[in-house]
């Protein structure tokens, strides 16, 4: 069960084209007036490369809501914290715990948003890594959907993809070409014929997704400067289409 109220507890925000972190519940009032990005970092929490992604939203106008995850479940970091290598992702101890993290994430991000929607219906959901799970498995209809550093068909958490959209839902796919949790034996995404942890091909496509695949890009998009300026563009540019 989520405590809605310990959650909001542990959310924080940035306004428009600012940088500090602010607490929620000073931001409640305004929620209404300005679209609204609510990001999910990736297992590292506040990151370098999660503040990247947050700050370029930002600077286009959007409010910044972000539940604190890590600082949501203080009590049991030993539960929802680890460190992997994309060697060790697809091993039986890994699969438990991402079984069990995403599970609770989306049932946070369900419940925020569920939330967030007594005020506006003007809502991004962007998410990075493990965050992004949440994000293509929340079931709460959103107005877009932005999955980062993460492939819905060739997951290292799952042998299956969920995305939950409705026909109104838009959504893109950022990933980097040598991403090293998904370019499994040195191939790029491109190369890819079935998920990382060998599950189900995925020649699919992803219907009514689209994908933008990072040249040369590895796991982390944000940290260096080219690629960081390469991806908000690609995020400026998806902005603009949902006006």
């Amino acid at each position: 069960m989520i405590k809605l109220s310990k959650l909001l507890q542990n959310t924080v925000g940035i306004m428009p084209y600012t940088r500090k972190f602010i607490p929620f519940s000073k931001l409640v009032d305004i929620l209404h007036l300005v679209p609204v990005c609510v990001y999910l970092h990736g297992s590292g929490g506040f990151t370098k490369n999660s503040k990247g992604y947050m700050q370029c939203m930002s600077n286009m106008g959007y409010l910044i809501i972000a539940p604190d995850n890590i600082a949501y479940h203080s009590d049991e970091l030993q539960k929802i914290t680890y460190k992997t290598t994309p060697d060790t992702a697809c091993s039986k101890k890994n699969q438990n715990i991402y079984k069990y993290v995403t599970k609770f994430r989306t049932m946070e991000t369900n419940a925020l948003v569920n939330y967030m929607k007594t005020f506006t219906s003007d809502i991004v959901l962007l998410g990075v890594s493990e965050g992004a799970i949440a994000v293509s498995k929340c079931n709460v209809p959103v107005k877009a959907k932005i999955v980062c550093q993460y492939h819905m068909k060739s997951s290292y958490l799952s042998q299956n993809f969920t995305l939950e959209k409705d026909k109104h839902t838009k959504v893109l796919q950022i990933i980097g070409e040598l991403d090293e949790f998904f370019s499994r034996n040195k191939k790029s995404v491109h190369e890819l014929t079935k998920n990382a942890c060998g599950g189900k091909s995925i020649k699919r496509k992803l219907k009514g997704v689209q994908t933008y695949i990072v040249p040369n890009g590895g796991h982390s998009l944000m940290t260096h400067p080219l690629q960081r300026k390469e991806v908000c563009n690609v995020l400026q540019q998806f902005a603009k289409s949902l006006i």
